[in-house]
């Protein structure tokens, strides 16, 4: 989680840095994987979509706020149609 939020606080001087954003994935799957996520994460979820929105509404051409906020989507709707969090 802590990598959660030091990725927020670099976004806010470097949004197009690739490497930020797959590094973010990365440490959702690893959450996944241990099994750390937890009946928050629907709210989780919904902080991955504002993030990637009000990136995206500051750089409409950034193209890794918005595969992220597609990524986050999809996991979104997987889960809230009672699948298991598989990210």
């Amino acid at each position: 989680m802590e990598d959660l939020s030091f990725s927020n606080i670099l976004f806010t001087k470097h949004p197009k840095v690739a490497s930020a954003w797959h590094h973010r994935r990365w440490v959702w799957e690893e959450m996944a994987g241990l099994e750390l996520l937890t009946s928050h994460n629907h709210l989780l979820l919904q902080e991955e979509l504002e993030l990637s929105r009000s990136i995206a509404d500051l750089y409409p051409k950034n193209y890794y706020a918005w595969i992220h906020r597609y990524w986050a989507f999809c996991v979104k709707v997987d889960y809230s149609e009672g699948e298991e969090m598989q990210v």
